[in-house]
């Protein structure tokens, strides 16, 4: 037996094996620190200006019904326009994609009517809005996708527009007013009642109906975190809330990501839940609690505000189904 040939053989060996922990550690090293792409901005006003606009034609000249007439003129505003007012939702409405917004009055003996229509770029952001409005579990009619009257206002969506109405005073009259001044304007909308798809993926049992909404842009405050989805649950006397969004690439999992590592305390390859390979983290969030999410069949989903008593079971169940 040649000694110093098996020594040299040995030596060899693991000097390749040192390489290649070296290279895994080093590959493991580039990967944590990937340099995600720029995140886009959530609207161009430019783009949202140059859209074509036809919510200026939809309030009725007259409610024949109630012998209303609408007083002129009605004012419509533009994004590049709406964009200069500064208000203090001025970001929300244009990060749902706002294109504008046509508002008038009409003639009341002893009270005052408004109404405003707005148009948004695509149906799911004028949902996203509308919904923004509704509290969890309010009764809805079904005007249009969706109409809901709270206090002195009733709001309304179908397709691209949002139907907003309002009174000075709450009578039965006025309600009655400003629920057929919807109906005239459904009537007039061309597009579909439907309300968005995408909420039958969550799980159906325990559900607060209505309760689902829509965040267009950096939901949590995660750099791109976008189009999200969210629905809540009455388990008990606690609630829980659900997040979807899809995530085909996993970049959206790599922000939160990111997102956790600088601002939470975290936990990688969160391995409660049955999420794909090693997408999935829970962190802690001075906002919102625990946060668990991960990726599944190329949707990144989850919960905040973590309570494992309430949620494993519903989550596990949604991870089977999706």
């Amino acid at each position: 037996m040649d000694i110093n040939r098996d020594t040299g053989v040995v030596y060899i060996m693991k000097k390749l094996i040192l390489a290649s922990i070296v290279i895994v550690l080093l590959s493991s090293c580039s990967k944590k620190e990937e340099k995600l792409p720029e995140v886009r901005p959530a609207y161009i006003i430019e783009n949202l200006e140059s859209m074509p606009y036809y919510a200026d034609t939809l309030l009725p000249a007259k409610l024949t019904k109630h012998k209303l007439t609408l007083i002129e003129p009605v004012k419509t505003i533009r994004p590049k326009e709406f964009s200069t007012l500064k208000l203090s939702q001025t970001e929300m409405y244009l990060n749902h994609l706002f294109i504008g917004i046509t508002s008038g009055s009409y003639q009341m003996k002893d009270n005052k009517l408004s109404a405003e229509v707005l148009q948004f770029a695509d149906e799911i952001n004028a949902y996203g809005f509308y919904a923004s409005f509704r509290p969890d579990g309010k009764e809805v009619e079904k005007i249009g996708a969706e109409s809901f009257q709270y206090g002195n206002s009733r709001y309304m969506v179908k397709a691209d527009y949002v139907v907003i109405t309002s009174v000075m005073q709450t009578t039965e009259k006025a309600n009655s007013i400003m629920r057929d001044l919807c109906i005239e304007i459904d009537n007039t909308i061309i597009g579909s009642r439907a309300t968005p798809p995408f909420f039958l993926l969550f799980p159906y049992q325990s559900k607060i109906i209505p309760s689902n909404k829509y965040y267009p842009y950096q939901f949590l405050g995660v750099p791109a975190l976008n189009e999200v989805y969210t629905t809540t649950y009455l388990i008990g006397e606690d609630t829980l809330l659900l997040f979807l969004t899809m995530d085909q690439t996993g970049e959206k999992f790599k922000y939160l990501r990111q997102y956790a590592r600088e601002h939470g305390e975290v936990v990688e390859s969160f391995q409660r839940f049955k999420f794909d390979s090693t997408f999935s983290i829970a962190f802690k969030d001075s906002n919102y609690g625990v946060v668990v999410a991960g990726n599944k069949s190329k949707k990144l989903i989850g919960t905040i505000k973590y309570n494992p008593k309430i949620a494993d079971k519903v989550i596990s169940t949604w991870i089977r189904g999706l």
